[in-house]
């Protein structure tokens, strides 16, 4: 994947994947495509992990994306119960990214995007004229 410089811009969510990860905590994998701008198009891969390590990332996230209860999910998503009908509740919403251009430790040829730690915040919603 091509990558884009780093900035704040607007995402929607076209995909999530759910997996579970080598210690077996539930992970969502979202493939995020730039909406607004020069880099319209471009997508971009992030994931959060629900655990306790990675509890205030996925809060964060989730309130972010608009979700109502987060720490609801974040609870029964840790104790393998799933409160929402489906990650894929989360499909087509915005948010926006504060996107990093990151070379790979192994590979100083390897670039590529990733969000950060703490870079989700709401969309603007419409001002109703």
């Amino acid at each position: 994947m091509e990558t884009i410089p780093s900035g704040l811009y607007t995402c929607t969510v076209k995909e999530v994947r759910v997996e579970t990860t080598p210690c077996g905590d539930p992970k969502w994998i979202f493939r995020l495509v730039v909406a607004e701008g020069e880099y319209q198009g471009h997508e971009i891969d992030d994931f959060i992990v629900f655990s306790s390590r990675g509890r205030h990332r996925v809060r964060a996230t989730l309130k972010a994306l608009g979700v109502s209860s987060p720490n609801d999910i974040l609870l029964a998503a840790m104790m393998g119960v799933d409160t929402l009908s489906s990650p894929n509740d989360i499909l087509h919403r915005r948010v926006v990214a504060d996107v990093r251009r990151v070379v790979a430790a192994t590979d100083d040829k390897s670039v590529r995007n990733e969000v950060a730690y703490a870079g989700y915040s709401k969309y603007p919603e419409e001002v109703a004229s």
